[in-house]
């Protein structure tokens, strides 16, 4: 059974509400239910166990709207959005989809079933969820989605997919990158980035990746990386790899440094000489 609630601001006892607005300071001070959570300012914990045992404070609710800051780890039945200039200290898990517009940094775990984030975000924490889609500039942890589709500037740490695109400005970096398909590119011939980015200088954009790239299909132009192993491989303009491993085809094209190459047998994931 689901109970109405007036907007508030203030302390906020545990319970289940069918709608729960909150503008300007909101303190749980225990598990909340609700079908509806919007909040316009601060929303937090008022401590961080239940008053009546060892367990976290934590919210359960089937949408979320956020402007403002937010700390309190929340499950989310359906969708969430975060807009204007948010923050979100937690774990956030979401069946629905996650929403991520403007200025947004947090640090936490953030898990949804699509997520697409437009304009910049900084969260120290991993992602993870079936699609992620972003236009803007993003730096995270790691990331784990089986489709990534990015435009813009991307720091992060380990990459896991399926179906990874990334498509960069200005200078990015990651740790490693495993998918089936592969493909980073810098964004040559959008407008957007010199929009965006008021510091973007062409010449300088690459994508450096510090440890191992690796899928079935790679496809990278201005990537530096040390390892680049895949069975259909095409090293494009602009790339600096120390060493290339292939299984079927390569391709390295005349404006690449690549130190060596060599064939291998068996899988990206074990290969074999």
């Amino acid at each position: 059974m689901w109970y109405y609630n007036e907007p508030k601001s203030g302390r906020i006892a545990s319970g289940t509400y069918k709608d729960l607005p909150c503008i300007g300071e909101g303190l749980v001070s225990g598990n909340i239910r609700c079908e509806r959570l919007s909040t316009i300012g601060s929303f937090r914990a008022l401590t961080a166990q239940n008053p009546d045992s060892d367990e976290p404070v934590t919210m359960e609710c089937r949408r979320v709207y956020i402007s403002g800051l937010y700390e309190v780890p929340v499950t989310i039945t359906s969708n969430a959005l975060f807009y204007e200039r948010s923050e979100f200290y937690g774990d956030l898990f979401a069946s629905g989809e996650l929403v991520i517009r403007k200025s947004f940094r947090g640090e936490g775990k953030l898990q949804a079933k699509r997520i697409a984030i437009t304009g910049p975000a900084d969260f120290r924490g991993p992602l993870l969820g079936s699609s992620l889609k972003v236009k803007g500039a993003l730096s995270i942890g790691d990331i784990a989605c089986q489709e990534m589709n990015t435009c813009g500037r991307l720091t992060a740490g380990k990459i896991v997919g399926k179906d990874i695109s990334i498509r960069f400005i200005e200078r990015c970096h990651c740790a490693t990158v495993q998918g089936a398909r592969v493909h980073i590119a810098r964004n040559d011939r959008s407008l957007f980035g010199k929009f965006l980015f008021s510091s973007w200088d062409e010449e300088y954009s690459i994508m450096t990746v510090s440890g191992d790239i690796r899928g079935d299909y790679v496809d990278l132009s201005h990537v530096q990386a040390s390892t680049v192993i895949g069975n259909d491989v095409t090293i494009g303009p602009g790339c600096m790899i120390d060493c290339v491993r292939y299984r079927d085809h390569i391709y390295i094209d005349d404006g690449a440094l690549v130190s060596r190459f060599e064939p291998f047998t068996g899988t990206p994931d074990n290969p074999k000489r």
